[in-house]
This record gives C-alpha cells, structure tokens and sequence, in this order.
C-alpha cells in the first residue's frame, strides 16, 4: 500500500453486496484498461499488474482482493467477517454446525458458562470450550466457534467453543485467500488452545509456497490470527 494513500473508510452500515459490485464493475473497468483501475491494481496488489494488462488477466477473486486491501484488509474474507461481526446475520448462521460467529458476552451462568448474544439467538459457551488464559466480560465482543447444536424447548442452542481446532482452521480461511481459494491446503492441524497450534500445510501451485502464503508478509496474517486467539504461538510447516 502507497504511503501517499490512506485506507479507504468503511460506512457506518458497510454493504457487502455494494462492496461486491463495486468488486465486479473494477474487474471490468480493468478489462476495458482503464487507467484509473490498473492504477488502483499496481498499488493494491502488484503481483498482478502484469496480468492486467491481458484482457481477462484479472479474476474476480482478484479485484476483490484490492478492494479489500484499499479499505485496510489482508483479504476479502477479512473485510467479509468483519462486516458480518458488525452487522451479524446470526439467527441462520449460528445455528448450523462448524461455522464462526461474532457475539456479545451477555453475563456468565452458575456453571460459568459463558452466555453469548448473537442477535436473534443466545449461544452458550460452556467452561470446558473457554480457554483458561482469555479473560472475557460482559458486553466484550467475542468470536466463536459453532461446535455443536443443543436442543430446548425454545428450538436449537449453538454450542461455542473458543478451543476447537476448528476455529484455528476458520481464521485461516478467513485471512488467507489462497486458503479460501483452495491453492493451498490445511492437510493437519493440532493444537493446545491458548498455548500453541501447528499446522502442516501444501500448495497445488508450484509458484505458491504454502507456508509463505499461511505467513504473509512480514508475519501480518499469522500475528492477525494469534492475537485472535490471545498470543498462541502458530508453528507452520509444509508437507
């Protein structure tokens, strides 16, 4: 990013479908050669202004890399989660299994359970899925793992976690295009929740090293996802 331009501002309701379009009508202008949109490709993702300058050089997941970037994303599925822990959609998507979903810490029950807010639903995150060095109080903001799905009277409570190994593989999708792409892969991963995690990772692209991608430049998306998850430590290793 060009030190003469500052991010770019979300809006107080950032639109995730505007931000799609807007992602869409750059690839085009691209496509045409717009100077002002290879511009904006030089300065947000330079490993493609070669390729911009081919009709159809840039794919969409591309154009959506810059727009996130210009707003001060490491990715789209960043910026994607972020919006969606602004604005959360939680009524469907927490109650289906093995998803990430943003909350409000509403107040801690008998067991010391955690009761978590995640707009037209309540989770529960039990003490056995906290991890003992995260320190967490009502009205913090929290971001969870749907571990399981309980049943009550009133429909289907999700049941978080905050030390499945699962939400150290969602953090990386999430911060991680070639993740999300499906470039590199997570073919293991172990962890010790708030102690360390490892992950053994491979590429299908010989040009892509899957370590170096899972890393980023200058450590920026490993040390986005540890202070996610409080200071664990994240070892990286290829297959």
């Amino acid at each position: 990013m060009s030190a003469k331009e500052a991010p770019k501002r979300l809006p107080a309701s950032p639109n995730l479908r505007h931000l799609q379009k807007q992602a869409k009508d750059l690839r085009k202008a691209i496509q045409r050669g717009d100077p002002d949109a290879l511009r904006r490709v030089r300065e947000f993702h330079p490993k493609r202004s070669v390729a911009a300058q081919t009709p159809k050089g840039i794919s969409l997941s591309d154009a959506k890399l810059v727009i996130a970037r210009e707003h001060g994303f490491a990715s789209w599925p960043t910026l994607k989660a972020h919006i969606e822990a602004r604005h959360p959609v939680a009524d469907a998507q927490s109650r289906s299994k093995g998803v990430v979903v943003t909350g409000i810490v509403r107040h801690f029950d008998d067991r010391l359970s955690m009761i978590v807010d995640l707009g037209k639903t309540d989770g529960i995150l039990p003490r056995r899925f906290q991890t003992p060095q995260e320190i967490y109080r009502p009205k913090d903001r929290i971001l969870t793992y749907v571990h399981d799905l309980g049943f009550e009277k009133t429909g289907r409570r999700p049941i978080l976690s905050r030390t499945d190994v699962g939400l150290l593989l969602s953090l990386f999708q999430m911060e991680v295009p070639e993740l999300y792409e499906g470039i590199v892969r997570i073919v293991e991963a172990e962890r010790d929740p708030g102690v360390r995690s490892k992950i053994t990772v491979t590429s299908r692209a010989s040009d892509v090293d899957p370590v170096h991608a899972c890393v980023g430049i200058r450590r920026i998306r490993v040390q986005a996802i540890e202070r996610e998850l409080q200071g664990e430590k994240i070892e990286i290793v290829p297959l």
